[in-house]
């Protein structure tokens, strides 16, 4: 069922991809012919990305421990 789930999420981020493009292509270009595209980077301050310590995975059990 994972499988299943990470197919379905690999497959709807490459078809929001090709949607950003194609808008972004049929929209932008013609409007803004003189404009090109640039790359930035942003940072974030490390409060706002997520916790270092290891991630916990939760367990569970078919059958009550004895």
């Amino acid at each position: 069922m994972l499988d299943h789930w990470m197919d379905w999420n690999f497959k709807a981020s490459d078809w929001m991809k090709d949607v950003h493009l194609d808008a972004y292509e049929k929209i932008v270009v013609p409007n803004f012919p003189d404009r090109v595209a640039r790359m930035r980077e942003y940072w974030l301050p490390e409060e706002l990305v997520g916790e270092i310590q290891p991630p916990q995975m939760p367990l569970f059990f078919r059958k009550p421990m004895q």
